[in-house]
């Protein structure tokens, strides 16, 4: 009979990590004003991504390059970005990358302009999902801190897969 130890080897467990974006601000065009729709304003996210080591590491450095998951723009740079990081990184590749993971995510929201917060939490929580498929939960958060003053207004999504 085994003991308890011996039945719950490292490759029989199931780990997860969980990358955690916080205080990250960029400028972009997001809302439904006439004024919003011209000129980029500062937008605060916030984001938590689950993920588990999968058995096949390479899963985790592979981001879909399918144009109706991720933009022209973001499709590029993101593979030039994976490409340079795996060649630098070869014995990390079973992690997710968050630089890649941030840098992904900037470049969709700088790209897309959203209307609303619900339309960019939505689409951007799918491109991450198809980017980075061992991703198992999400929780995005965005706010606009120069829109309602004194306040800082936002929305949160929570998603898991």
């Amino acid at each position: 009979m085994k003991s308890s130890v011996e039945s719950n080897k490292y490759p029989e467990s199931k780990e997860s990590y969980e990358i955690l974006l916080e205080n990250l601000i960029i400028h972009a065009i997001i809302g439904i004003l006439p004024s919003e729709r011209k000129n980029p304003q500062r937008l605060a996210i916030t984001l938590q991504a689950t993920y588990h080591t999968p058995q096949n590491p390479k899963a985790l450095s592979a981001i879909s390059t399918n144009p109706a998951n991720i933009n022209q723009r973001s499709t590029l740079e993101c593979e030039n970005m994976r490409d340079d990081r795996s060649k630098q990184h070869e014995s990390h590749k079973h992690f997710l990358d968050y630089a890649l993971v941030r840098d992904t995510l900037v470049a969709h929201l700088q790209d897309s302009g959203y209307g609303l917060l619900e339309d960019a939490l939505d689409g951007a929580i799918a491109m991450l999902k198809a980017a980075f498929p061992t991703i198992t939960h999400i929780t995005l958060t965005l706010k606009k801190p120069d829109i309602l003053a004194p306040c800082c207004v936002g929305v949160r999504k929570s998603v898991a897969f």
